[in-house]
């Protein structure tokens, strides 16, 4: 049997906690477990906390309570409560534990803090018939994950098999990343398939490694592309990127016609878009009986039976469909197949049209089923049980509408919507939604007279007014997905005490909460802030009190596991398996392995310098529980000397001595000291050119030589960071880029910059003087083109004729010109239309092809002086079809 628990991955030291305790002479009850709650575990920023509460009976604790310490190696520093946890660093909590009169401390006593191990570190020795002293000693260090990269395994293409380990990832603090699940165009699909064409995207499930935790500002991003949480599993969190993180292009292959009993269509047989999709086009005669259907178009064949066994049913693809009963057994079984075929679905009204209706009891659905129509089951007053199997994933509009005597039903994991009215006035007490369902539809549960609580859980985001007249229902849980509460959700529902609401809750619509005399609790998960911003319209006065960051856990339906992630065992963890729901993320550990005993250090860190005549110590510290050994590093033979005394003074460039002396040891050296170098005079500056160098040189005042100081490297480059603007009707001032001979910029307090004709449409001019350490003047130009406009329609009012609209622009514009063509990378056969008055907004072209689409975009242009400039162009958002 699996034992779910808590799922905790953050890879905590779990100690084993042991005292050695006198034996007492009489029959003392036994005190195993003492457990903490709300102290603050320590985290980046957080203060000590000395607020707690404990359970265990038989215990009491000493009047200090608790004393946290800051720890670095065997020293300790008592905290005072201003004081904050510090990243990085490891702190102590202390406390004492007694036992009281009658009972004693186990040998194995458990102490936990908030779900911690805290481990034995000394006990007093008084009599422990009356008390025992123990002391516990709890260390941390605990960092929260800003930011984590996402990286793939293989490139995203055609042919790749979709595997668990795609992502790997890089970030302080992560240990593994797992891909739990793929979508392809928003739909789940297994790990395993083969990647063809469409949109993609992933979730992943991030651990952390040992000290360090997922926060809710965790950044988790692919390619610039971020991953929103889904879920946090313990310290681990679920990651879903946005269902078009990979785009794989198709091109179509059409083939024959494909069909099933309603229509037919040519599919891509890469990526499954259909076209040519239409109703079929029967022609209809009788064979033998039968009533055989024939499509003229595709050819499909649909024979349609009277009854075999008292089912009626009709040819439909991969099997047959169940139209009608006809039959008079009261506990009905549905056959896997008929007349040699799969039965694959039941169909609209098939058993509500039944002569027996109101008297079948029972009916059983084989697995092979995978949709059952609106209306299937409207009516079957009697109908006391029914399984869905596992297959289908819809539950249409009315399917167990009426089903008064309905007591008991499944709603297996895998099914996405509940449609309008689908289990309106059935019999049931409770049903459990699973967590793969994402709409309730309008009165979905509308006159459930016995319902009395309901739990709509997490993956839901869309809830039409399901609960109306439901006069049992007295307690609701609202999953986070929903962010509107439909009106009329819970009208006549008088009988409501309680309602749980999301966080994200956005709106309640009118006749909700009123008229409901026993409604006292409203538990919000989110803060009052978020509360008091919800649009909470008329008709809901009551006086339910409103409790604020409600944290309460619910089981929010049926789940799927599977196991995605196997833990080793380490030095002082136990393994295991995880096993998370493919629907929510709910997860279990199972499978535990002992710990192995064998550490894992890391590189190690010198913690005693060796010196030159001294050996060191280097320490060596296990990465999962803290253990550690030393060894000894050789003395360096490096002497360490002082700062030294200078002997022989240095002059302008001769150079001086000094000897210096190991601090240590007392072994001397001696070293040059370097000249002084030259006292500069004033220095004179011949400025470079485009042409040429300048220089910068200088007279000694203490020896007299003349000395080049330095070189000033000439104007190589000058040039504009920008060439090209589109008109705004302000003057634009490109910034001026100036370099010398050797690629460094020349900053621009070194020349004053001027702009003449940089307003309008046309030629601007841009004049550059040198000034300072350079000189000369040079002037450069760029282009002012006038501003775009946009195509506001394109129709074909007669046959092989377009005419397109656009928005008149006619400031710092001469016309317009215009483009069409059937290809839309606007490659092959293109036409350009020139309009020459800016006043013109429209144009018709004719003589194209009938039934193609075209393509169309547009841009201005100005001529000065004979010359032309073009603003960008603009693409017409869609193809048009020509008459």
């Amino acid at each position: 049997m699996k034992k779910v628990v808590s799922l905790v991955l953050s890879l905590l030291m779990i100690i084993s906690v042991m005292a050695s305790l006198n034996i007492t002479a009489y029959a003392a009850t036994t005190v195993n477990t003492v457990a903490f709650l709300g102290v603050t575990i320590p985290r980046p920023g957080n203060s000590p906390s000395y607020n707690y509460t404990y359970s265990g009976t038989g215990v009491s604790i000493g009047n200090s309570g608790f004393k946290w310490y800051e720890k670095t190696g065997d020293k300790t520093v008592l905290l005072t409560g201003d004081s904050k946890f510090v990243a990085g660093k490891s702190y102590m909590a202390k406390f004492d534990i007694y036992a009281t009169s009658g009972y004693e401390l186990s040998n194995l006593l458990s102490v936990t803090i908030d779900g911690y191990a805290a481990s034995l570190t000394s006990n007093g020795g008084r009599d422990n018939k009356v008390s025992v002293c123990a002391y516990y000693v709890f260390t941390c260090q605990n960092k929260d994950i800003t930011a984590i990269t996402l990286n793939a395994s293989k490139a995203f293409a055609k042919g790749t098999v979709l595997k668990y380990d795609y992502f790997t990832a890089s970030g302080e603090g992560v240990l593994s990343t797992v891909a739990t699940s793929f979508t392809k165009e928003g739909e789940a699909i297994a790990l395993g398939e083969t990647v063809t064409s469409g949109n993609y995207g992933a979730t992943v499930l991030i651990a952390p490694t040992q000290g360090y935790n997922l926060s809710n500002t965790t950044t988790v991003k692919y390619n610039n592309n971020s991953f929103t949480l889904v879920n946090r599993i313990g310290s681990c969190g679920l990651y879903k990127s946005a269902d078009n993180l990979w785009t794989v292009d198709c091109t179509h292959n059409y083939g024959n016609y494909q069909y099933n009993a309603d229509n037919h269509w040519k599919e891509c047989s890469a990526c499954h878009d259909k076209t040519e999709v239409a109703a079929h086009n029967f022609n209809e005669q009788t064979v033998g009986g039968d009533t055989v259907h024939t499509c003229s178009v595709c050819g499909f064949v649909l024979t349609s039976k009277k009854t075999v066994n008292g089912f009626m049913f009709a040819d439909v693809t991969g099997g047959v469909k169940i139209t009608a009963y006809k039959g008079a057994d009261t506990a009905v079984q549905i056959p896997s197949t008929l007349d040699g075929k799969t039965v694959v679905s039941i169909g609209d009204y098939a058993f509500a049209t039944a002569a027996n209706k109101s008297s079948i009891t029972s009916i059983t659905i084989p697995s092979t089923v995978k949709s059952i129509g609106a209306n299937a089951f409207n009516g079957c007053s009697s109908l006391a049980s029914v399984v869905i199997p596992t297959g289908v994933k819809r539950i249409e509009k009315e399917t167990f509408a009426n089903c008064t005597n309905l007591a008991s039903i499944t709603v297996p994991y895998g099914v996405t919507f509940i449609g309008e009215s689908a289990f309106y006035g059935c019999g049931f007490a409770s049903i459990v939604i699973p967590c793969s369902v994402t709409a309730i539809g309008d009165t979905a549960f509308r006159n459930c007279n016995s319902l009395t609580s309901v739990v709509v859980p997490d993956s839901v985001t869309y809830l039409g007014n399901a609960f109306m007249a439901c006069p049992a229902l007295k307690s609701v849980v609202i999953g986070n997905g929903v962010t509107a509460i439909a009106q009329s959700t819970f009208d006549a529902s008088n009988a409501l005490q309680s309602i749980v609401l999301p966080a994200g809750l956005k709106t309640i619509g009118k006749y909700n909460f009123d008229n409901k005399p026993n409604f006292n609790n409203i538990f919000f998960r989110g803060t009052q802030q978020q509360y008091n911003g919800i649009e909470i319209k008329s008709s809901n006065t009551n006086s339910a009190q409103v409790s604020y960051n409600h944290t309460t856990r619910y089981d929010v339906g049926q789940h799927k596991y599977s196991a995605f992630k196997v833990v080793a065992p380490t030095c002082v963890e136990t393994g295991y398996t995880v096993y998370a729901c493919e629907g929510c993320g709910d997860a279990y550990r199972s499978n535990e392995t002992a710990a192995t005993g064998v550490h894992t250090y890391n590189s190690g860190a010198v913690t005693t310098e060796p010196t030159c005549v001294a050996a060191g110590v280097k320490t060596y510290l296990c990465t999962v529980c803290g253990n550690a050994k030393t060894e000894a590093v050789s003395a360096t033979g490096i002497h360490t000397y002082d700062a030294g005394k200078i002997t022989v003074e240095p002059k302008c460039t001769e150079n001086g001595q000094a000897v210096y002396t190991c601090t240590v040891c007392g072994n001397t050296k001696t070293e040059p000291v370097a000249p002084t170098g030259h006292v500069e005079s004033k220095s004179v500056v011949t400025p470079a050119t485009a042409k040429a160098d300048g220089s910068v040189t200088s007279t000694c005042s203490v020896c007299g030589e003349k000395f080049l100081k330095g070189t000033i490297a000439k104007i190589k480059t000058i040039k504009l960071k920008t060439a090209s603007y589109t008109y705004n009707g302000k003057a634009l001032k490109p910034a001026v880029v100036v370099t010398d001979s050797k690629g460094a910029t020349i900053k621009n307090t070194c020349y004053t910059v001027k702009y003449t004709a940089n307003k309008n449409v046309g030629t601007a001019t841009v004049t550059v003087t040198f000034k300072g350490n350079y000189k000369g003047t040079h002037k450069l130009t760029f282009k002012i083109n006038p501003k775009t406009t946009t195509v506001s329609k394109v129709t074909s009012p007669k046959k092989k004729q377009l005419k397109i609209t656009w928005k008149k622009q006619s400031t710092q514009t001469t016309g317009y010109q215009v483009q069409y063509t059937t290809d839309k990378n606007f490659k092959k056969g293109v036409k350009t239309l020139t309009v020459s008055k800016n006043k013109t907004t429209s144009k018709t072209v004719s003589k194209l092809t009938s039934k193609k689409k075209y393509y169309v975009r547009i841009r201005t242009f100005k001529t000065i002086s004979g010359k032309k400039y073009y603003s960008g162009w603009k693409k017409y958002g869609k193809a048009v079809a020509v008459k």
